[in-house]
């Protein structure tokens, strides 16, 4: 039977499982509390940012002339909608390999850069309805893109950049002055997926 004083000693042995969970629980409240702080004061002026690790920014209606400078790298949702945008610069999406839904309806936007969608890797949904595009840059990193509406534009000839034989979730692309004609080929191979926005109107957005 042990001895008080081997008790004591025993008692204070270094608890060393407990010392490393509460040391990891710890690194886990500080990287949290860090990503947070981080999103939050990285929040672009007039816009919401809502979430740390996976971060939703809403920059609609707040007049912007053109894409923040300042965008929290681990955004996973962009919106900015209904504001001034002309021209999407290359570089405007430095740090966004997270961003997998970028809305930018609603804009006047006539010119996309080459290489100012190159960074976003994980795009699966691009909406640029509602913007006064005519031509695209290429595309080649947007590999993982499932849902694109480029309806409401001044597209005059099919955009290469999305192949006939790719298959998508949804594609719009009503609205714009192309002829019918060229678009034959797109129903046949995307039947399943084009009779909600196949409607091909020879008016362009003002």
């Amino acid at each position: 039977m042990e001895s008080p004083r081997d008790i004591k000693k025993m008692n204070n042995l270094p608890q060393r499982g407990g010392t490393v969970g509460v040391r990891i629980r710890f690194l886990l409240l500080f990287w949290y509390v860090v990503v947070h702080i981080d999103a939050m004061s990285t929040c672009p002026t007039g816009c919401q940012c809502l979430g740390s690790v996976r971060v939703k920014v809403d920059c609609s209606g707040v007049e912007h002339t053109m894409i923040p400078e300042i965008i929290p790298c681990q955004t996973n949702s962009f919106e900015i909608t209904n504001n001034f945008l002309q021209r999407i610069h290359n570089g405007s999406f430095p740090c966004q390999g997270f961003l997998e839904k970028l809305k930018l309806t609603n804009n006047a936007i006539k010119v996309i850069e080459d290489g100012a969608f190159d960074n976003l890797v994980s795009l699966a949904e691009l909406d640029l309805g509602g913007n006064r595009l005519a031509t695209l840059p290429p595309l080649h990193f947007l590999t993982m893109l499932i849902s694109v509406d480029i309806s409401h534009n001044n597209f005059t000839q099919w955009p290469m950049q999305f192949p006939l034989g790719q298959t998508y979730v949804s594609f719009g692309f009503d609205w714009n002055p192309l002829n019918k004609e060229m678009i034959v080929p797109y129903k046949a191979a995307h039947l399943p997926y084009s009779t909600t926005k196949s409607n091909i109107h020879h008016e362009s957005p003002k």
